[in-house]
């Protein structure tokens, strides 16, 4: 049997993406405007289908905003998910937060603390910085393999798995640890809330056989996640406040229209006297 690629495997995407949604518009939607058409006139109908769609889109995007039973905020289309970026201090990324690069490690946070933001500054995305960690290093020990593979002048291991480290645990947490988790380096690390929303956590891995020591940071995205759901519903809302203003204006210009098109009844005179 010969293949036809229907692009099932997964999702839609390419030409057949474009082509099921072009059919779909012209079936579900033109087939309402055709009738509305018959019925109405082209331009009406024009609005009462733009009205009726966007109103609909306004209540989906409310959906996919604050979520219902079932769902929670941030159903459907979403923007950049939240994720740490790593930056080293001598990038030029570094220089919007040279004041608390240089104050580090002294006059920031060890990890413990929970960052929800105050009445000052934005909210940071609330955070528990203990609980981060493993997923900073999941960022930060490939990407300080990348670097060290750019610059092997540096004489840096470009395997991943030689920057693991570590935080520094309390007596009897460590005393609990295995030989081979109490092997791993461990590393300075320190959270600062750098005001605006703007969270920031510095590590410093020390020199092994593998690398020399280096010190990394890490700024928090939080993304935009529900961009895309308040692009719709603004965008709805502005079409649906234009089109019904349209259709309102148009229903009183036929007023006006039929108003002045109405016959009058007149008085014939035949000239015979009753």
């Amino acid at each position: 049997m010969t293949h036809i690629p229907l692009a099932l495997d997964g999702q839609w995407s390419g030409a057949p993406a474009v082509a099921v949604v072009f059919t779909a518009i012209g079936i579900f939607i033109g087939s309402i405007y055709y009738i509305l058409a018959t019925l109405l006139g082209w331009r009406r109908a024009y609005y009462v289908v733009v009205v009726s769609l966007m109103g609909f889109f306004m209540i989906l995007s409310l959906v996919w905003l604050v979520g219902i039973p079932g769902t929670g905020p941030g159903f459907g289309p979403r923007g950049r998910e939240p994720g740490w970026v790593p930056f080293l201090p001598t990038t030029e990324f570094a220089t919007d937060f040279h004041a608390d690069i240089k104050a580090f490690p002294q006059s920031w946070d060890s990890p413990g603390k929970k960052y929800f933001g105050n009445k000052d500054t934005k909210q940071t995305g609330a955070i528990d910085s203990v609980g981060e960690i493993d997923t900073i290093k999941g960022i930060v020990e490939p990407a300080l393999a990348g670097y060290f593979q750019m610059h092997p002048e540096l004489h840096g291991s470009s395997e991943p798995t030689d920057y693991n480290f570590r935080r520094k645990l309390s007596p009897t947490e460590e005393a609990k640890l295995s030989p081979e988790d109490a092997a791993v380096p461990i590393a300075t690390i320190a959270f600062r809330d750098a005001g605006g929303g703007n969270l920031l956590v510095g590590m410093t891995v020390p020199a092994s056989s593998k690398h020399p020591e280096v010190t990394v940071f890490a700024y928090r995205d939080k993304g935009t996640v529900f961009l895309p759901a308040l692009y719709f519903l603004v965008t709805s809302l502005v079409l649906f406040s234009l089109h019904l203003w349209l259709l309102a204006r148009d229903e009183i210009k036929q007023r006006a229209r039929e108003a002045e098109t109405a016959t009058s009844v007149t008085t014939i005179k035949t000239g015979v006297s009753p």
